[in-house]
């Protein structure tokens, strides 16, 4: 579970930090996000569901993170990517871009803090 755990953080910080630069893309351009965009955002909001799922049944098999905080970055990524994405889709296409953008960056800095704190 260990190295499953592993892997999926290395594949949401990859998918994160390709969503930030897209987001950016079309901040640049003055482009709206494709559905392409919004489709690789929801599959990122379902790694995170992923990843949160199978840290709860590490810790039910008694693997614990070095710092409490760990669990709180966990929850906020879900939270967090979730909120973006409804708010995202409520307005202008540069203001979904720029939340698009926001949201990403925000869960791949809560992404690197919780590699920090699993210890």
């Amino acid at each position: 579970m260990v190295v499953l755990h592993a892997a999926i953080h290395t594949m949401a910080l990859l998918l994160t930090g390709g969503l930030t630069l897209w987001a950016l893309f079309f901040m640049v351009t003055g482009r709206p996000p494709d559905g392409a965009f919004r489709a690789t955002y929801v599959l990122t909001i379902g790694v995170a569901v992923a990843q949160n799922v199978i840290g709860l049944v590490m810790v039910l098999e008694g693997y614990r993170p070095a710092d409490n905080y760990h669990y709180l970055y966990g929850i906020s990524l879900i939270v967090f990517t979730t909120a973006a994405y409804a708010f995202a889709t409520r307005g202008s296409a540069g203001r979904e871009a720029l939340i698009f953008g926001m949201g990403s960056a925000f869960a791949f800095g809560l992404i690197l803090r919780a590699a920090v704190t699993a210890g």
